[in-house]
């Protein structure tokens, strides 16, 4: 959960406000129909070749259709200062798009999993995912302009403790959307309040190409980011695997890519 909080903050904090603001329905466009197309061929492969029920296949598909922000932020930060794409805001566009990517299919995949498993009202499920934007959006604007001028921009250690309140913020976000029972809220707030408050630093004097606290999660995430993929090679047991379940799960993972 750190380490998904610091790449979230990068996230928020490599956004382009100018370029979010031009390129907003081309960033819901490529966030929501890759998503939802890869989920439902997903569910259709997984329904017809393994008899999986319908809701299950769904499950399944919004579970591979959700982008990992570990993978794509850093490679499109790196290429955002090395300058490349920069005149069309590409990097905005896809970092945006990725984090209501993931969003979106954890919100569906838990109104799913509630149809499975939960006896209440369908109706409670299916605004679910609402609220949790509604609470992961407010909370974020909300933290990011509280985090934006509490500590003062003359203080000493004003870069330490812009530094710890998105983080901390952050953390606490991820954390306790999990423990409401919210878990869209949490990536949500965390690159909106990072988002939020590096537009208002921008407006205090700051600017893109002059951010430490992005340069501080950028030395954070280089220590995380093996430590990261070591834990999730470290879950995979190999000796649960068989071959024919290796390759049914190429066959859906391929068949819902192509």
């Amino acid at each position: 959960e750190v380490a998904l909080s610091v790449i979230l903050i990068k996230a928020g904090l490599g956004l382009d406000a100018g370029a979010l603001l031009k390129l907003s329905f081309v960033v819901i466009r490529l966030a929501l129909i890759p998503c939802v197309a890869e989920a439902f061929a997903a569910a259709f492969i997984s329904h017809y070749l393994l008899g999986y029920p319908w809701i299950w296949g769904l499950c399944l598909g919004f579970m591979l259709s959700a982008v990992s922000p570990a993978v794509v932020v850093p490679v499109l930060l790196s290429l955002k200062e090395r300058g490349f794409g920069e005149a069309k805001g590409i990097s905005t566009l896809v970092i945006a798009a990725s984090s209501i990517d993931d969003i979106a299919a954890i919100s569906i995949f838990g109104i799913c999993l509630g149809m499975l498993f939960s006896e209440g009202d369908i109706a409670e499920q299916l605004i679910h995912g609402p609220i949790e934007i509604l609470i992961g959006a407010s909370s974020g604007i909300l933290w990011g302009m509280l985090s934006a001028y509490f500590p003062h921009r003359l203080d000493n250690l004003v870069v330490f403790k812009r530094s710890v309140m998105v983080g901390g913020g952050g953390l606490v976000a991820v954390l306790g959307s999990h423990l409401i029972g919210y878990a869209g809220a949490g990536p949500l707030a965390c690159i909106t309040a990072s988002f939020t408050a590096s537009l208002c630093w921008k407006m205090q004097g700051w600017s893109s190409s002059h951010n430490p606290v992005a340069d501080v999660y950028s030395t954070i995430w280089l220590i995380l980011q093996p430590m990261l993929f070591g834990l999730i090679g470290a879950e995979i047991d190999l000796t649960q695997l068989r071959l024919d379940t290796l390759g049914y799960g190429m066959a859906v993972i391929f068949g819902a890519l192509v």
